[in-house]
C-alpha cells in the first residue's frame, strides 16, 4: 500500500468524546475520551507512529 493510502486509513480514526450528565449532587458532568473501532491496518499504523501519546 503507498503512502496515500496510509493517510486515508488514518482519516478513519477519530476521537470522540462522550459526555455523561452531573451526578444529582451537583456536580460536573463526567467527560469519557475514546476512539473509533479501528481496522487492523489502522490498528497497526497507530501503534507504530505511537499516536496514543496525542489522544486527550
Amino acid at each position: 500500500m503507498c503512502g496515500i493510502g496510509r493517510l486515508r486509513d488514518l482519516a478513519g480514526v477519530r476521537e470522540v468524546d462522550v459526555v455523561y450528565p452531573a451526578q444529582k449532587d451537583g456536580g460536573e458532568p463526567v467527560v469519557r475520551t475514546t476512539l473509533t473501532e479501528m481496522t487492523a491496518q489502522q490498528k497497526s499504523l497507530y501503534e507504530l507512529l505511537e499516536l496514543d501519546q496525542y489522544t486527550a
